[in-house]
């Protein structure tokens, strides 16, 4: 009879697992409902080790995790894969050799540009335009 009572407690067993799998499949597809339109857009680009994707949502160029990784730096701009922690948003970051040797702008998160010859303020610029 204890043969008969170990098949049983087997058997039921088995069962729970079989229901402890459905379950996670469950889980594993609300896991994927859960994830952005673009999450698998991205881990496809990543997988083919290319710096760019389409935002399937918006149809945006998106860079990839692993183009910030090549550039080495947070760029301050609140990329969506930033691999840096967002350490440079919200700083001014010196960008040089945009328009001649000789210049340096400046930009920050308020649109405003400084060029060291020719200081000059965007906002100023679209108010004189007005």
């Amino acid at each position: 009879m204890s043969e008969n009572n170990d098949n049983t407690s087997k058997s039921k067993t088995l069962n729970n697992n079989k229901n402890f799998d459905n379950d996670n499949e469950k889980l594993d597809v609300e896991k994927d409902q859960d994830k952005p339109k673009w999450y698998e857009a991205h881990r496809i680009a990543i997988q083919n080790n290319q710096h760019f994707y389409i935002d399937p949502e918006t149809g945006y160029k998106v860079m990839t995790e692993l183009y910030h990784k090549s550039r080495g730096y947070c760029c301050g701009n609140k990329c969506r894969h930033c691999p840096f922690n967002y350490e440079n948003v919200g700083k001014k970051i010196n960008i040089q050799g945009l328009i001649n040797d000789d210049d340096k702008i400046t930009v920050d998160n308020n649109n405003e540009k400084k060029i060291d010859n020719n200081v000059e303020n965007v906002e100023n610029k679209n108010n004189k335009d007005n």
